[in-house]
């Protein structure tokens, strides 16, 4: 997530809660700007607008069944597992596809 002035190199000096500033934390200068960085944001924002499945239609509502937890063997999750903070986690995020099958390459 970008905030203003993240994509030209504006620290804020490390506050993260400068919403009551009105001083040079907060101001932003465009003249000082990270001519290498800003060109990095742009592209990177005209890969996302390029690219569908980069480009979320909708936020995930808790009980949607758009968000699913799954163990190793693709089964839900269980309160056991939940504990488990010693086990490796993987996130798909896969985008509506246009046909609506929603499998996995993989698995088709």
């Amino acid at each position: 997530m970008l905030l203003a002035g993240d994509e030209h190199g504006n620290s804020q000096q490390g506050n993260n809660n400068a919403y009551c500033q009105d001083n040079v934390t907060t101001w932003l200068d465009w003249a000082n700007a990270d001519e290498s960085l800003t060109a990095y944001t742009a592209a990177l924002i005209r890969l996302r607008q390029q690219i569908p499945a980069l480009q979320a239609d909708r936020w995930w509502q808790e009980g949607d069944g758009s968000v699913q937890w799954l163990n190793a063997q693709g089964q839900p999750l269980s309160a056991q597992q939940w504990e488990q903070g010693d086990r490796c986690l993987q996130i798909r995020l896969s985008q509506t596809l246009a046909d609506g099958d929603q499998r996995h390459p993989a698995d088709r």
